[in-house]
């Protein structure tokens, strides 16, 4: 799971989800912790196979779960929230 610091650390969701493919063995699914819809855009872009929706509003919520169901229909979605 690539989570905010990983982000922080490479300068982008996409640098972050290209370097977890690069170094990861075959088949491992790569997932991130999104905290936007850019972030969510990145993630789906890069091919992550799991999108955690960190502290999404309700409507954010729902738009971006619409999201992925149209760009990356087998995308795993989950939500957290503090």
């Amino acid at each position: 799971m690539i989570k905010d610091n990983h982000v922080a650390l490479v300068g982008s969701v996409r640098e972050a989800v290209k370097r977890a493919r690069a170094n990861a063995p075959h088949g491992l699914r790569i997932g991130v912790e999104v905290d936007n819809m850019a972030q969510l855009d990145e993630a789906l872009e890069g091919g992550a196979e799991v999108v955690l929706l960190d502290n999404f509003s309700v409507r954010d919520l729902t738009d971006a779960v619409k999201r992925v169901r149209e760009r990356a229909p087998r995308t795993v979605v989950e939500a957290s929230a503090g």
